[in-house]
């Protein structure tokens, strides 16, 4: 099947030069993942907003809830990866800190 990704903005309308396809399976392209989505917005989605917009907008996007827009930092803690039974590999834990009444 194809994945389209596509922009539009209420300014500009369909933004055209971002526009990507993807051919998904397992036999082809592999699929839509978070990074690839990433990628789309620093490489292309912002470049292109900022040279129609210069300084004088900020945007604001808003996407759905699609598995392929998931994108964490690779040091990121997740349930899914926690482990919950004694004798296997564990996350990575980082130092950590919190505030209570202006107390760190």
């Amino acid at each position: 099947g194809l994945h389209q990704s596509d922009v539009i903005c209420s300014t500009v309308g369909h933004l055209v030069e971002v526009s990507q396809t993807l051919e998904y399976g397992k036999k082809y392209n592999g699929y839509w993942t978070g990074e690839l989505f990433v990628k789309q917005l620093k490489e292309k989605v912002i470049p292109t907003f900022e040279n129609a917009h210069r300084p004088a907008y900020q945007a604001l996007s808003m996407v759905d809830n699609s598995q392929g827009h998931s994108a964490y930092s690779k040091d990121v803690l997740l349930v899914s990866h926690m482990n919950v039974k004694p004798g296997r590999k564990q996350a990575r834990m980082q130092d950590g800190w919190f505030m209570q009444d202006d107390t760190k």
